[in-house]
Order: structure tokens, then sequence, then C-alpha cells
């Protein structure tokens, strides 16, 4: 129980190691925040599916996987329309920036926690050497999360360190994950419902926030398409590889 917690904090923390970036890019440039939002969406859209949702099929069933699918999507518009709308109201186009960074990194975290779940049940459950090629997978694909939420908080005006902690507060809903997860280990389908259920608040914020920013002009969407087919085919080649 304690490699898992240890192992899945170590995989949530290297989430700061892509917000280092920010330290060499004194400038913010839309260009570059279109990169980073295609490359973030094609990333989340390819762990919704090839870290989640199918595994969640292959652990479970393809019923329950599409209710946790439906689940976490409907949480994440809860969370838009009432919470996050709540604190941040629509009244001028920064609050409107506000409200989609927030939606945003609160998509990060929640995929972050099934993760941390995901590699709490397995040092658990698993062999070490399976769990910690989990751990490793998991620590790699965060780096460019990491950085994804560091560029999208420089609109802010945030100061470097303070982007750099926020990152790393992301990346701690993975050790969280781990704990709740070995505390309900034993409850059957917990794991496959909630990883159904990161897919599903993924790909929610990929078609409602982060997909509609490439529609502005015709160059922006021809960067931010291009970014989004990088960035899955190098989350979808990381979930292939046998560490």
């Amino acid at each position: 129980m304690l490699n898992g917690i240890l192992g899945s904090a170590a995989a949530g923390l290297i989430t700061t190691l892509g917000a280092f970036f920010v330290f060499f890019k004194k400038e913010y440039n839309k260009n570059l925040e279109r990169i980073f939002i295609g490359f973030a969406a094609g990333i989340m859209l390819a762990a919704s599916i090839f870290s989640l949702l199918l595994p969640s099929i292959e652990k479970s069933n393809v019923y329950l996987s599409s209710l946790g699918f439906l689940k976490g999507a409907f949480a994440v518009y809860i969370l838009d329309k009432v919470i996050v709308k709540y604190y941040f109201k629509k009244e001028n186009k920064e609050d409107v920036e506000i409200n989609k960074i927030a939606l945003f990194i609160l998509a990060i975290i929640i995929h972050n926690f099934p993760e941390g779940l995901a590699v709490g049940i397995a040092f658990y459950q698993d062999s070490f050497s399976a769990a910690l090629a989990l751990a490793l997978g998991i620590a790699i694909q965060n780096i460019p999360e990491g950085s994804a939420v560091a560029f999208s908080l420089i609109k802010l005006n945030y100061s470097r360190v303070k982007i750099v902690m926020v990152t790393t507060l992301t990346g701690l809903a993975e050790p969280v994950g781990a704990v709740i997860g070995l505390i309900f280990r034993n409850v059957p389908l917990y794991l496959p419902f909630m990883m159904a259920f990161a897919a599903g608040s993924m790909v929610y914020v990929i078609i409602s926030e982060l997909i509609p920013e490439f529609f502005r002009d015709e160059k922006d969407r021809k960067i931010g398409s291009i970014a989004v087919i990088i960035g899955f085919i190098i989350m979808m080649l990381m979930d292939s590889i046998n560490f």
C-alpha cells in the first residue's frame, strides 16, 4: 500500500517538470497558446480513449463504462454551470478567460485522480514491475500536461513561481486518488467506473472549451488542429510503450 501511495505521488509530481518551461518564455504568444491548447486537447483525448475508457471496458463491460462516462461529463457540466460560473461571472472578456482556464485545470485534476487510483491499486494487486511501468507511463504523459496548465496560467499574469506551485497542486490529485483507491479497493467495479468517469469529464472539456478555441479564424483552426493531432499521436505512442 505504501508503494502505491509513493508511486502515485512521484508520478503526480512529475507534472511540475512541465511547468518549468515557463521560465524559458518571457512573453506569452497567441500562437503558442493555440499550440499548447491543441496539444493538451490531443493528449487528453488520447488518454481518455486509450488510458481510461478502453481499459475500463476491458475490466468491466461497455454498459458500466458508458454510465461512468456519462456521469463524468455531466459532473463537469454541473461544475461549469454552477460552481465555476458562480465565482467567475461572464461579465467581461477577462472573466470568460478565467472561467475557461479554471475548467481546463479542473479537468486535469479530475483526470489525475483516477490515474493515481489506478497506480495505487496496481501496486497493491499486481507485480511490482508491472505497477512501476504503469506509474512511469503516467509520469511521462504528465510532463506535457504540466506544460499545458502552466502556459494557460500565463494569461492571468501569475508569477513563474506561482504557476509552478499551482501546476504541482494539480499533480497532487494522484496520491489522493491512490489513497482513496486503496481504501475502496475491494468495492466491485470501482476502478473501471472511475476510469470511465474521468474519460467523460475530459471529453466534455475538450468539446466545450478547448476545440471552440480553434474556430476564431482560419489561422487558429489550422494551428490548433495540427497540435491536436500531434498531441494525440504522442499520447497514443506513450500508452502503447511497454516500459
